[in-house]
């Protein structure tokens, strides 16, 4: 089995071969979709060719399928999705709103495995529970 992203919502998954599919509105009101990689750490991305985002821009990111906001419930800041991995044991993925920052956070069993140069901005332990 492949590892896979799931609404945190919903459960459906939001995941395609190397691909997280998700929904997104910029500050500016306008929508689109994005494509980011399913490895950790890989920060590349694709958007619908008429929906641009900015560079150090905060986005809203929503699950496709539900329409529910994938807002981290205590960081404001960040988006949370769960994360299941080739044995189907389900982990949480939590990355940046903005564009461009790259900050991921895998959190298995309370162990935070971090991703990107920016993702020393948490330096609380206790900040994913």
């Amino acid at each position: 089995m492949k590892t896979k992203y799931l609404c945190p919502h919903c459960k459906n998954t939001l995941s395609i071969e190397d691909n997280v599919i998700l929904v997104a509105k910029t500050k500016s009101n306008t929508k689109g979709l994005v494509i980011l990689h399913t490895e950790l750490g890989n920060y590349s991305s694709k958007t619908n060719e008429d929906f641009k985002l900015n560079s150090k821009e905060e986005t809203e990111f929503y699950c496709p399928i539900c329409s529910n906001n994938l807002e981290h419930k205590t960081k404001k800041d960040l988006v949370s999705l769960v994360y299941i991995d080739e044995n189907n044991k389900e982990s949480t993925v939590v990355f940046s709103k903005t564009y461009k920052k790259d900050c991921t956070y895998h959190i298995v069993d309370k162990q935070i495995f971090t991703y990107g140069e920016n993702a020393k901005k948490f330096r609380d332990p206790e900040w994913f529970l």
